[in-house]
């Protein structure tokens, strides 16, 4: 017990360093957690975009069928 607590007095931890590793620790413990969901964001977002320009392409084109002067936005 005394040699870890020389060692900790040894390594002088900062003021508010133990919530961050704690911080840490949660982070790490959750990474498959965090990887899947956010793996999950960037899917449901690039498939939504994808989708919606699309769909924005071809309303543009009918809009253009419609009226010539709108060409210039399609």
């Amino acid at each position: 017990l005394q040699y870890q607590l020389a060692e900790i007095r040894e390594t002088s931890p900062l003021s508010g360093e133990d919530e961050e590793l704690s911080l840490e620790r949660k982070r790490l413990k959750n990474a498959d957690t965090l990887i899947a969901l956010s793996q999950k964001v960037y899917w449901f977002l690039s498939t939504t975009l994808a989708d919606g320009l699309f769909e924005v392409r071809r309303d543009m084109e009918q809009v253009v069928q419609l009226d010539a002067q709108a060409e210039e936005l399609a």
